[in-house]
C-alpha cells in the first residue's frame, strides 16, 4: 500500500514540475533565489497505519520565485515632459532678453562717452574720431581701407567737408605733442554729447576762462575787433603755430633733417630739438636712431630725402653781434657740395635753414626757431609772418631790448 502511495506521489510531483515549466515558458523566465536564500520544503506524508508504518519523510524541493513583469510608461511621455520644461523656461526668459540687450548697449554707449569728457583733450578727440568713423562705416558712407585723408573723396558729399575737418583734428591729436584746445573737442563731439557738456558747464562752472586764438581764426569765430589782444607775443606766436600747423594732413607734413654744429651729427629723439620739430608740424627723420648712431653719412641723408634741412651754427657765424650772412652762406654752399645733396628735395626747393645756437638757449628764441622751421616747411601757411618782426617782438618782450645781430639764414630759392 505504501509503495503504491509513493508511486502516485512521485507521479504527481513530476506532473507539477512539467506544468511549472510550461507556465514559466508562457509567463516569463524564472529567477532563482541567490545562494543561501533558497528555502527548502519537505513534503510529509503519513499513512493511516500506525506503529512501524508511521509518517515517513518525502522528497526535498527548492522554492523558485518568478520575477514579476514591470509596467513602464511609453518613452514619448518623458520626451514630452522635457519639451514642456524647455518651453516654460523659454517663456519665462525670452521677454527679458531685449531689455538685457538694450541695457548692455546703453552701458557701452555711456562708457564710450565717458572718454569724450576726458581731461586729456587729445584722448577725447581720438575717441570721438573713432566713433565718427564707426558711424560712417555702419551707414555705408565710410571709405573702407583707404587712408583717412582720402575718405572725403569716397564718402557722401554732404559729409565730406565735415569729415575733412575731423580728420585734421584727429591727426593733430595723434601726431602732435602740444595740448589740444577745448574748442577742438567740441568741434568733433556729436551734438548730443556737446549739449551734455554745455549743461555740465552751465551747472558746475564758477569761473570763466579766456582763450587766445590767432587773428584769422578769431575772424572766422566772429570775435569782435574790440576784443583784447594776446597778453604776450610769446603766447600769440605759440597759438598761431598750433592753429596753422594743426590744419595739416599727415601727408602734408614735411620731414626734417636736423644737423648740429658738428657736420653729419644729428639729434636723438630725447633732445629738445626733436620736440621743436614736432611742434613745428614736421617729422624728425632721425627719430629712430640710437644715441650711439647719431653720426650719419651722406648716403643715409639721401635715403631719408628730407623736405627741410636745419643746420645749427656757432654764435660767431649767426647770433648777437653778427652783421653779415657771408659765413652762413659759405656753410650752406659747403652742405650743398656734399655728395648727392644738390639733388635732394630740400635743396631743390630751397628749404635749408641755418640758425644760431643762441636760438636754442632761451624759450622766446626757441619759439622763434619753431616758427621759422614751420615757415620753411610750409611757407604758404605763414605768409603773414615776418621772421624779422617776430624775432624783434619776442626779444623786446623778453629782454626789453631790440635784437642786435643776425640769428638765422634761409637759403634763397
Amino acid at each position: 500500500m505504501n509503495r503504491l502511495f509513493d508511486a502516485s506521489e512521485a507521479a504527481s510531483e513530476s506532473m507539477r514540475d512539467r506544468l511549472s515549466e510550461m507556465a514559466q515558458t508562457v509567463t516569463g523566465a524564472a529567477r532563482e533565489l541567490p545562494a543561501g536564500v533558497n528555502e527548502n520544503r519537505r513534503v510529509l506524508t503519513q499513512s493511516l497505519a500506525e506503529g512501524d508504518l508511521e509518517a515517513q519523510p518525502g522528497r526535498t524541493f527548492r522554492l523558485v520565485t518568478v520575477e514579476e513583469a514591470q509596467i513602464f510608461l511609453p518613452h514619448w511621455v518623458n520626451y514630452m515632459k522635457i519639451v514642456l520644461l524647455l518651453v516654460l523656461t523659454a517663456a519665462a526668459v525670452l521677454p527679458f532678453l531685449p531689455f538685457a540687450w538694450l541695457n548692455r548697449q546703453r552701458n557701452k554707449a555711456l562708457d564710450a562717452r565717458k572718454v569724450f569728457q576726458s581731461e586729456n583733450v587729445s584722448v577725447a578727440v581720438f575717441a570721438i574720431f573713432q566713433q565718427v568713423t564707426a558711424w560712417l562705416e555702419a551707414t555705408g558712407n565710410g571709405g573702407g581701407n583707404l587712408p583717412y585723408t582720402q575718405w572725403n573723396v569716397s564718402i557722401a558729399p554732404v559729409y565730406a567737408d565735415r569729415f575733412a575737418a575731423c580728420a585734421r583734428l584727429f591727426e593733430e591729436a595723434a601726431y602732435s605733442t602740444h595740448s589740444m584746445r577745448e574748442d577742438q573737442r567740441k568741434d568733433k563731439m556729436p551734438k548730443k554729447a556737446r549739449k551734455q557738456t554745455a549743461n555740465q558747464v552751465n551747472d558746475q562752472a564758477e569761473e570763466t576762462t579766456t582763450q587766445t586764438v590767432a587773428a584769422p581764426a578769431a575772424e572766422q569765430m566772429g570775435i569782435s575787433e574790440d576784443a583784447d589782444a594776446a597778453d604776450s607775443a610769446l603766447t600769440y606766436f605759440t597759438v598761431l603755430l598750433q592753429d596753422r600747423m594743426g590744419s595739416l594732413f599727415e601727408c602734408q607734413r614735411q620731414t626734417v633733417y636736423w644737423e648740429t654744429e658738428q657736420d653729419h651729427v644729428t639729434i636723438h629723439q630725447s633732445a629738445p630739438e626733436h620736440a621743436l620739430i614736432l611742434n613745428a608740424g614736421c617729422y624728425d627723420v632721425s627719430a629712430r636712431l640710437l644715441p650711439e648712431n647719431l653720426l650719419v653719412d651722406d648716403g643715409w641723408v639721401l635715403r631719408k630725402n628730407p623736405g627741410v634741412i636745419v643746420k645749427v651754427v656757432d654764435s660767431s657765424v649767426l647770433g648777437s653781434g653778427v652783421g653779415s650772412t657771408g659765413a652762413a652762406k659759405s656753410i650752406c654752399q659747403q652742405m650743398l657740395g656734399r655728395e648727392g645733396w644738390a639733388s635732394m628735395g630740400a635743396s631743390k626747393s630751397g628749404r635749408i635753414l641755418l640758425i644760431s645756437r643762441e636760438m636754442l638757449e632761451a624759450p622766446y628764441l626757441q619759439t622763434a626757431a619753431m616758427v621759422m622751421v614751420a615757415k620753411a616747411a610750409n611757407p604758404s601757411l605763414l605768409l603773414d609772418v615776418d621772421p624779422e618782426e617776430m624775432l624783434q617782438m619776442l626779444t623786446e618782450e623778453a629782454t626789453g631790448l631790440l635784437p642786435t645781430g643776425i640769428y638765422y639764414y634761409a637759403k634763397e630759392d
